[in-house]
């Protein structure tokens, strides 16, 4: 395999990890901020966009990580060729 077909394959198999815990993380976040907004403190209002929020960036990140299994498989086939 040339040097830099092996670099780049590097570098996409890396950005799928990093992909895949930001999903992680935003799983975890979404629900450490419904648990906050449900233990009260907050305005109606607040509450609502804070969850709305929450859930909007981790239907994002569920989207890059689809995204990033389908990087990962296409480089695992360009290595095997």
């Amino acid at each position: 395999m040339q040097e830099g077909r092996r670099a780049d394959s590097d570098d996409a198999l890396a950005a799928v990890a990093r992909l895949i815990d930001a999903e992680h993380a935003a799983d975890a976040q979404e629900r450490d901020i419904t648990a906050r907004v449900l233990a009260g403190g907050l305005d109606v209002a607040a509450s609502l966009a804070a969850l709305e929020l929450a859930r909007a960036i981790e239907r994002s990140t569920d989207r890059l990580a689809s995204f990033a299994h389908i990087l990962r498989r296409y480089t695992m086939n360009d290595l095997s060729i």
